[in-house]
């Protein structure tokens, strides 16, 4: 029988109405059938069922993408991507053909708002996800590719195509038609079945963190840091004023201006203060609320820019090393000075500062010593029982990517996983609203789920505390 394949054309039309009209002349000298946008209005909704029907009964959809994304439609996407996801979802075979980037080409041939220079680069990304794609210069160029594309293709992968009444074998067709059929009414009998025992027995994971799907942070930023900038005497707090006078102010500025790298250390002092301030250390538990075990599950977290992960083990908190010639802050002079004034009004006083700093010189001494002791304790009973632990999940940390990948070999049903002791932390660096992305596969049961756990930071400012400072 002679079969004539349909082949569904996909573009944008006024940089590429030359290219279409080759490929369509080169499909119907192939004596097959091209249909495109030509045929429908795309602004109209109605014809957009049109449309859909068309690529239903298409044998091949062939995609051409040239440097314009393309007019939108209600979903904010163009309406060739639109075709596309459509031909996609519904399994057609497609053939992409992509203009190189390089390729002159006429100002109205390509897109100048960033916008939709941004979605066209995307929508070629999401055309190349598990696709053949070809590349093509010129419109000669493009005919000869899509020819012996769609010639491989009818040839190795036909599609149902058309066929005339006449040379069909009806009765033939009958009996096919009924035993497929028949067929048909028995695979969903047993799809059915087999889907009723899934049920019976399935899974179904959740993942919180800390405890809950809706996540509030709240980022502290200080104006206490004590930074090293030069200073105005009338611009200090009566508190510290009072205490100096307008030559420590004079000198203090001046041997600011002779430290080489001080902006730099300023910075550094900030940034390990916001770390200090801000970093969280979430648990994050893995639950199965389902009513069967789960076995090979993987998780991956995606976090938003606005909140980063990073491994504890690089977080420093360590002092910060002082460039060479810095003086006293005139903060700690005139703390100093308040302690002398307040020496020589009541001797007293200094039998209980010294008293104090005896305390915590020696109760720091003592914090420390068990601290010591109990990691030491710690990493003995690690290294005699963990080697004979046997470990069934994972958790590790992509610090480039954002996010935190976990594995778990099994979970029971009605049990969960706590994951409280790894080795990261959570910094959020900027209010607003967000969301994380959870990707949950179960291996076994071939699921995968998506969990969108909101995010809330909000911020306060502390302001610096000059009586308890002093």
């Amino acid at each position: 029988m002679d079969v004539k394949y349909q082949v569904f054309i996909s573009s944008t039309y006024i940089d590429l109405k030359e290219a279409r009209e080759k490929i369509t002349k080169a499909i119907l000298s192939s004596y097959h059938i091209p249909i495109g946008m030509e045929m429908f209005n795309a602004g109209d909704e109605e014809q957009w069922e049109v449309i859909k029907k068309t690529i239903d009964v298409s044998d091949y959809y062939v995609l051409i993408i040239g440097h314009r994304y393309g007019s939108l439609t209600n979903e904010g996407i163009s309406y060739t991507e639109k075709e596309y996801r459509y031909a996609k979802e519904k399994g057609i075979p497609i053939h992409i053909f992509i203009r190189n980037d390089n390729v002159a080409t006429k100002p109205d041939e390509r897109d100048e708002e960033p916008d939709l220079i941004q979605k066209l680069k995307a929508f070629k990304e999401e055309a190349k996800i598990g696709k053949m794609v070809d590349f093509w210069n010129d419109i000669s160029d493009l005919e000869s590719k899509v020819l012996l594309s769609l010639f491989k293709a009818m040839n190795s992968k036909k599609g149902i195509g058309w066929v005339r009444a006449n040379k069909a074998d009806i009765n033939a067709m009958s009996d096919e038609l009924v035993r497929l059929s028949k067929e048909n009414h028995t695979l969903r009998d047993e799809v059915k079945r087999l889907e009723n025992m899934i049920k019976a027995r399935s899974p179904r994971i959740d993942v919180q963190i800390d405890g809950s799907n809706d996540l509030k942070f709240v980022i502290t930023r200080r104006n206490d840091y004590k930074l090293y900038k030069p200073v105005k005497l009338e611009d200090l707090p009566e508190e510290v004023s009072k205490y100096l006078e307008l030559n420590d102010i004079n000198e203090y500025n001046a041997q600011l201006s002779k430290i080489y790298g001080l902006d730099d250390y300023n910075d550094e002092i900030s940034s390990d203060k916001y770390l200090k301030d801000n970093h969280n250390k979430p648990v994050i538990t893995v639950i199965n609320n389902g009513t069967g075990k789960a076995n090979d599950i993987d998780i991956v977290i995606e976090f938003p820019d606005e909140l980063v992960i990073m491994k504890a083990a690089n977080l420093n908190l360590d002092e910060i090393e002082k460039p060479e010639g810095l003086p006293e802050h005139l903060y700690d002079l005139a703390k100093e000075r308040r302690q002398e004034e307040m020496l020589k009004q009541s001797p007293a006083f200094k039998s209980v500062t010294n008293l104090s700093k005896i305390v915590n010189a020696f109760g720091s001494h003592l914090i420390a010593g068990e601290q010591f002791s109990s990691r030491l304790a710690l990493s003995e009973i690690a290294g005699s029982t963990l080697g004979n632990f046997n470990i069934r999940q994972s958790l590790s940390v992509s610090e480039e990517d954002n996010t935190i990948e976990i594995n778990i070999d099994d979970l029971l049903h009605t049990n969960e996983l706590n994951f409280e002791d790894e080795d990261y932390i959570i910094v959020p660096r900027k209010a607003g609203s967000y969301e994380i992305k959870v990707s949950i596969i179960c291996e076994e049961y071939e699921t995968r789920d998506e969990i969108i756990i909101p995010v809330t930071i909000e911020e306060t400012v502390k302001y610096f505390d000059v009586e308890n400072y002093l």
